[in-house]
């Protein structure tokens, strides 16, 4: 069966959802550039034809998962890409900037603080009710939307 993400591995399935999130990018017209070490949370670097640069990390995550990036990896400039992988469909990709974890009101994305932990993380809290807010981050609205902003 096709889409049968069960069937992969964490690391599959991460793999899978960075290369799928470089070609979106190269389908828009982004110049890709990766990093041959992810110790800082880059996964890789955008390009538009102004010569503007962003990092972006990828998320890859079987929808309903809570995921996170941690407050030392995380900057307002860096895009994360979200991928989710639901049995039995294609994979969705949703688009975000740093700066949305300010705008957001939805609870979807939630900047959390453990008390006993040694740094905070900006993370996706996934719920039905956030479904239909998750959507405003499609991937093709906000490739658009940020490389308007680049320019």
């Amino acid at each position: 069966m096709r889409y049968a993400w069960s069937k992969l591995n964490r690391l599959q399935k991460g793999t899978y959802g960075e290369y799928l999130a470089k070609m979106e990018f190269v389908m828009y017209g982004y110049l890709v550039f990766t990093a041959e070490i992810d110790d800082r949370g880059i996964d890789f670097v955008v390009r538009n034809d102004q010569g503007v640069h962003y990092d972006v990390q990828v998320k890859t995550v079987t929808k309903g998962n809570y995921t996170w990036i941690t407050r030392s990896k995380f900057v307002k400039s860096l895009w994360v890409c979200l991928v989710c992988l639901t049995e039995g469909n294609p994979p969705a990709l949703y688009l975000f900037s740093g700066h949305d974890w300010d705008r957001d009101k939805s609870g979807l994305l939630q900047h959390r603080k453990y008390p006993s932990a040694k740094e905070s993380e900006y993370g996706f809290h996934f719920t039905k009710k956030r479904e239909a807010h998750l959507e405003t981050y499609r991937f093709d609205i906000s490739a658009e939307r940020l490389r308007d902003k680049m320019s």
